[in-house]
């Protein structure tokens, strides 16, 4: 089982509430593992972190 679902497993059985969402940053390894929540838990939004993205451009940007 992934660390994912452990987390998503952990906030549900200790009764903190409903996993609805889950940000990560754009690395491909956040893109699998976002894909193999999306197969098991199709209900869970799934979302790449704008913030990361900016700063990531920013970078780009500035080493032009």
């Amino acid at each position: 089982m992934g660390l994912f679902f452990q987390m998503i497993n952990k906030v549900e059985q200790e009764g903190y509430g409903t996993v609805t969402s889950l940000t990560t940053d754009g690395a491909s390894n956040m893109t699998v593992a976002k894909r193999n929540v999306q197969e098991e838990r199709p209900q869970i939004l799934l979302n790449t972190c704008f913030a990361h993205q900016v700063e990531l451009l920013a970078k780009d940007i500035l080493e032009l």
